[in-house]
């Protein structure tokens, strides 16, 4: 097929376009994950939640969660080599993220609010041990190490709070590897928060008690749909597009 240039044109688009989502999504993990934990902690903390504070928090989890899903969709329209995105695949993507990033806050939020300061240290344990397995992956998408490295060290911020597919090869032992530690982290959390939070009954203890699994079941469950269905290589997780970099796009113009 003769390419033309407007062809070259909208395939240059399209790229550019990846790469934006792309670095919102970085932004959005890298600012606005820790701005909404540290708001839910002062709200909780000060028993000030409103209607305000609530529809806040909760358009700030949206929008993490829509960064996933609008990333995955204008990746694989810049990609030819693979299928486009549908809309129902979109909103399912947006919702299991949407879910699982509930109860990852809940979780995060609950340990918080039990041992204050704490929370900074967990985080940073998590973030080194995820910038270690990133590593151990040998990612190849920069043409200088300082690069790559750089970017191991942002997924592994991301890793923190969601799964981010940084290789061309099928992810489904990757996302069950980092799954279970997140889900087996977050069922420590919830319980040390069970036990030891000094006002056991009132609605913030309830509340959270019943986002953690909630948001863990409901996730994992439109999880499985979206990968088993409605995923553009339906038939497993295999192609793990819900967050794989443009590489070649980066290789060609790493000055992005």
């Amino acid at each position: 097929m003769r390419r033309t240039k407007s062809y070259d044109d909208s395939m240059v688009y399209l790229q550019q376009s990846s790469d934006v989502s792309m670095l919102q999504l970085f932004l959005s993990y890298l600012e606005s994950a820790p701005q909404l934990l540290l708001q839910v902690y002062v709200t909780s903390s000060r028993d000030g939640w409103q209607l305000v504070q609530a529809v806040s928090a909760a358009l700030s989890l949206l929008s993490l969660a829509w960064s996933n899903a609008s990333y995955a969709k204008w990746m694989r329209k810049s990609r030819g080599d693979k299928r486009p995105l549908g809309w129902t695949a979109a909103t399912l993507q947006l919702l299991w993220r949407l879910c699982l990033l509930l109860a990852r806050t809940s979780a995060l939020l609950a340990f918080s609010l039990l041992y204050s300061g704490w929370v900074l240290l967990l985080l940073a344990v998590r973030w080194l041990l995820m910038t270690g397995w990133v590593l151990a992956q040998r990612t190849d998408l920069f043409p200088t190490p300082a690069e790559e490295r750089l970017f191991n060290t942002v997924v592994g911020a991301i890793y923190c709070f969601s799964f981010f597919n940084v290789k061309e090869t099928p992810a489904r032992w990757r996302m069950l590897a980092f799954y279970a530690l997140t889900f087996a982290e977050n069922g420590v959390l919830a319980m040390l928060f069970f036990f030891y939070w000094p006002r056991p009954g009132d609605w913030l203890y309830l509340a959270l008690l019943v986002n953690i699994p909630a948001g863990t079941v409901l996730g994992s469950a439109v999880m499985l749909l979206y990968y088993r269905l409605f995923h553009p290589n339906a038939g497993g997780c295999g192609g793990g597009a819900s967050a794989r970099p443009a590489a070649s796009l980066w290789r060609h113009n790493p000055t992005l």
